[in-house]
């Protein structure tokens, strides 16, 4: 650990801003799958969708119903910000991922325990100036107690692009997760629910028997083509537990189209008029030559069900979620080392270097 003899500064603050994936709107298309896109379509389809609502809600919210939900969700902890000889900075992180069952039978259950721990990885990122500033070959592992917690080091190009380096981290453990529990599962009426957008999981998560859907809060920030765009009016009207018809989106990927939906999951009561705010979009990722004809069905079940589960995300966010989630979440916290341990195991291997050195 002789590189960190020049921490001068150890910063314990966290830091985090919203990350939006860079896309160029203007390649992607869009095409009704069970109308036209169209307001006058969208309204009239929704008329009718209305009036069979009922009867798929004595179907849905019945013991008898054997479908589950797999939701899977990762969160991140930065231990510590250090700087280092040239500022170059670099950051202490770990990120984990874990996955939560749902189902009306059994409710919410936490498929990770101290037994069965959640997917994780120690990272330390730090920008790539660091190779400028010192003479001695950089080691690929921070080694701060060996064979218990090891951080993995990792490049940047500049301290802006840490952050985006956290979540694209983040996601590929999640991808990891995802695959992991849909290899666990067999057949039936089951689906996994990922936060995030299907467009940064690739061809390896199109739909299958077991369906995996993106789930998106955030209205201002999605991605859409003006296609949508122009039917947005629709979506003020839109009630708790109703949705929008089925549309694609292409020009993402070659081979690869979304099927999505819009779905009012909340109507806050403070907000009248209604606006957009409690509507998320949720998808799922297809091969463009199959698209299958049981979305509806599933899309309907996630309609009707999930505002059950919805809630506003806590902390003044203001925006959407589900408990199911929240428990991800909520119980992944447990796993994370204390801060202040970290720190303490940080200085006392630079301190030991320097008396070595001494």
């Amino acid at each position: 650990m002789g590189w960190f003899e020049y921490i001068y500064e150890i910063d314990w603050q966290e830091e985090g801003l919203p990350y939006i994936a860079p896309l160029d709107i203007d390649r992607l298309k869009a095409y009704g799958i069970e109308t036209d896109l169209d307001k006058q379509a969208w309204n009239t389809w929704l008329a009718q969708w209305r009036s069979h609502a009922t009867e798929s809600r004595k179907d849905i919210f019945t013991k008898r119903n054997q479908r589950f939900l797999y939701f899977v969700d990762g969160r991140k902890k930065i231990y510590s910000k250090v700087l280092l000889k040239g500022g170059v900075v670099g950051i202490f992180v770990e990120i984990l991922a874990g996955t939560v069952e749902w189902s009306i039978q059994r409710g919410i259950q936490v498929m990770f325990d101290t037994v069965n721990l959640p997917r994780g990885r120690r990272y330390f990122i730090v920008v790539d100036d660091i190779k400028n500033n010192v003479e001695e070959k950089l080691p690929d592992k921070i080694v701060l107690l060996p064979g218990e917690m090891e951080f993995d080091v990792i490049y940047v190009d500049s301290e802006d692009d840490i952050e985006e380096m956290i979540i694209k981290l983040m996601v590929e453990l999640e991808k990891e997760e995802i695959k992991a529990i849909a290899e666990k599962l067999e057949g039936g009426d089951l689906a996994i629910v990922w936060d995030g957008s299907l467009m940064a999981l690739g061809e390896d998560f199109v739909y299958s028997n077991i369906p995996i859907v993106g789930f998106n809060r955030y209205m201002a920030m999605r991605y859409m083509p003006k296609e949508v765009e122009q039917l947005y009016d629709v979506l003020y009207d839109l009630d708790v537990a109703e949705r929008t018809p089925l549309f694609a989106i292409t020009g993402f990927h070659e081979n690869l189209s979304l099927v999505s939906s819009y779905i009012r999951l909340i109507k806050p009561e403070d907000e009248q008029p209604a606006t957009m705010r409690g509507i998320s979009l949720f998808e799922t990722l297809h091969d463009n030559k199959h698209i299958p004809d049981t979305l509806s069905e599933l899309y309907d079940f996630f309609a009707l069900m999930l505002p059950r589960l919805a809630t506003s995300a806590p902390f003044g966010q203001g925006t959407e979620t589900l408990f199911p989630l929240l428990a991800a979440q909520g119980n992944l916290v447990h796993y994370f080392i204390p801060r202040e341990y970290v720190a303490y195991l940080i200085t006392k291997e630079v301190m030991k270097h320097r008396q070595e050195k001494d």
